[in-house]
């Protein structure tokens, strides 16, 4: 979770809504950042994994983008590191999307994403997967 501090000392959540909201009387850790209002709301747009798997409006963020570019070197750097980040990663699938092992090429994988209540349920159907021979893991996002 991610936070900082607004002037009379109360903490603002910037990022890490949804696992707040799964149990409200849960102890989780929070990183306190030093960033006003403005490099908040640039960080969330820089961070939010949501927003590469939700539909927006390209136009519309890049308007967004350009005014909190205009406003800060920091968050322009930030843009530039994830778009030669993305580059790079692009390559390196492409690169290997096409290698080869021996004369085969490399199987396509496919994935079930399922949704769990809580971690029991979580842990229970895991367990059951495992157990039927499927090959399964988990990962609390």
């Amino acid at each position: 979770m991610l936070a900082y501090e607004l002037p009379d000392g109360r903490l603002k959540l910037i990022d890490g809504h949804l696992r707040q909201s799964m149990d409200p009387d849960a102890v989780l850790d929070v990183e306190v950042l030093d960033v006003n209002d403005a490099e908040a709301r640039a960080l969330l747009l820089a961070i939010d994994p949501l927003a590469q798997l939700a539909d927006y409006d390209e136009q519309m963020l890049g308007q967004v983008r350009s005014v909190v570019e205009a406003e800060s070197a920091a968050v322009r750097d930030l843009w530039k590191t994830l778009e030669d980040q993305d580059e790079k990663v692009r390559k390196k699938i492409e690169e290997e999307s096409t290698s080869t092992v021996g004369s085969e090429v490399c199987p396509e994988k496919y994935y079930v994403w399922i949704e769990c209540a809580n971690e029991q349920e979580q842990t229970a159907l895991l367990e059951r997967f495992q157990a039927e021979g499927l090959n399964c893991c988990c990962k609390i996002i």
